[in-house]
C-alpha cells in the first residue's frame, strides 16, 4: 500500500483505558450535569430530525457564543474539539512549513504537524520550573515559522505563556499564533480581547475540560478574514446536531459550570498546598490538574493496583518521574492523596 513515510514513523496517540476506580488521567471535568437539567436536555434532543443533516453553520450556538465572547459571529469557526481545529489550520498552510509550539506541550501539535508533512521545530521549556525558555522562543522566532502554538495554560505543566514576550513577535504577521486556551476557565486567563488589535493571533477553545468532553465541541476565533480562509477546508456538517443541542446547554447552565469550575479551582489549591507541605516538587498549576514529581519507582502501577489512574508523563512527553493529576472530587482527591503519601512511606 502507497502510505506515505510522515504515516509510517508516527507513534498513534495513546489512551489508557484501564479500568479503575477513580480515572484521574484525561484533564477531565469530575462533574456531570444533575439529572433535572438532562432531563431538560433530553427533552430538546427528542426534536432532533436524525433523517436531517446537522446545521452545518451551528447558528443558535454560534450567536451563544458570539454573545459570550463578545466577538462577532463571523470571527468563530467550530471544530470537533480541538484536535479537528489543529488539524484545519496545519491544512490551511504548504507542505513543509515551519511549525512551533512548546515541548513539553500538546501531543497532537507534533503529531497532526507530521501527518500534514510540516516542519516542525518545537521551542523548549525551562527544565527547571517549565516556564518558556525565552532564547529558545527566540531562536524558533528568528525563522519566521507560520504557525506557532501557544497553550494558555500548558498541558502538561500547568503554566501560561508570557505575554510580555508574546508581544514583541505579535506585530510579525508573517506568523499566526494560536493560543491554545482549552483549560483558560481555570486559569482567568484569555487573549481574546487581543484578537481585534492583530490579524494573525487565533484564539482556540474547547468545551472538553469543563464538563462535556463527550460530545467533542471546539472553537476557534479570530479575524474574519483569516477564518473565512480556515473555513475553506472544514468539512461540511462537522458538527453534529447532538453536540451542537448539548452545547447549547452549557451556556444556558453557566452559572452552574462556573460552580463546578469553582470547586475545581479550591481543589487544586488546596491539593497543591498539601503536595507542598509534604515536600513533593510540584509545578504550580492554573488548569484543572496538578504535575509533580516522584523519584520512587513503581508508584504508577502502586496506584492503579488500588483503583486510581493518573498520567504517567514520561512516555508521552519524556518527563521522567513525572505524574499529572487531574483535580476530581474531594473525596477523590483525598484518596489519590491518601495512597500517595503511603506510598511514600513504605520502605
Amino acid at each position: 500500500m502507497r502510505i506515505k513515510e510522515e504515516i509510517k514513523n508516527i507513534k498513534p496517540y495513546f489512551i489508557d483505558e484501564k479500568s479503575v476506580r477513580f480515572k484521574l488521567d484525561a484533564n477531565e471535568s469530575p462533574y456531570d450535569l444533575p439529572d433535572d437539567i438532562k432531563e431538560e436536555m433530553l427533552s430538546v434532543l427528542k426534536d432532533i430530525n436524525i433523517n436531517r443533516y446537522p446545521d452545518p453553520s451551528c447558528k443558535s450556538l454560534r450567536k451563544l457564543i458570539s454573545k459570550m465572547e463578545e466577538v462577532e459571529e463571523n470571527q468563530i469557526i467550530f471544530g470537533n474539539g480541538s484536535d479537528e481545529l489543529i488539524y484545519l489550520l496545519l491544512m490551511c498552510i504548504r507542505e513543509g512549513a515551519l511549525v512551533t509550539y512548546p515541548e513539553p506541550g500538546f501531543s497532537m501539535y507534533s503529531l497532526s504537524g507530521k501527518i500534514f508533512g510540516k516542519e516542525l521545530i518545537p521551542y523548549k521549556l525551562s527544565e527547571i520550573d517549565f516556564s518558556v525558555d525565552a532564547d529558545s522562543f527566540d531562536k524558533v522566532m528568528n525563522r519566521e515559522p507560520y504557525l506557532c502554538f501557544i497553550a494558555n495554560p500548558n498541558n502538561p505543566t500547568g503554566n501560561c505563556f508570557p505575554d510580555d514576550i508574546l508581544i514583541k513577535y505579535l506585530d510579525n504577521e508573517n506568523t499566526i499564533f494560536v493560543s491554545d486556551e482549552a483549560y483558560s476557565a481555570f486559569s482567568g486567563h484569555s487573549l481574546v480581547k487581543m484578537v481585534k488589535t492583530h490579524k494573525n493571533l487565533l484564539i482556540m477553545k474547547t468545551l472538553s475540560k469543563i464538563g462535556f468532553a463527550s460530545i467533542r465541541l471546539g472553537y476557534l476565533i479570530g479575524n474574519r478574514e483569516l477564518i473565512k480562509e480556515i473555513e475553506k477546508v472544514r468539512l461540511p456538517y462537522n458538527i453534529n446536531s447532538f453536540s451542537q443541542k448539548i452545547a447549547e446547554f452549557y451556556f444556558k447552565n453557566i452559572d452552574l459550570v462556573n460552580r463546578y469550575v469553582s470547586d475545581i479551582i479550591k481543589e487544586r489549591e488546596r491539593i497543591y498546598k498539601e503536595l507542598k507541605s509534604r515536600g513533593v516538587f510540584t509545578l504550580p498549576s492554573l488548569a484543572n490538574f496538578i504535575t509533580f514529581k516522584v523519584e520512587k519507582n513503581g508508584f504508577y502501577d502502586y496506584l492503579v493496583n488500588n483503583g486510581v489512574l493518573i498520567k504517567d508523563l514520561f512516555p508521552s512527553f519524556g518527563m521522567k518521574n513525572y505524574y499529572r493529576f487531574t483535580i476530581g472530587k474531594k473525596e477523590e482527591n483525598d484518596f489519590f492523596m491518601k495512597l500517595l503519601l503511603k506510598f511514600m512511606e513504605e520502605e
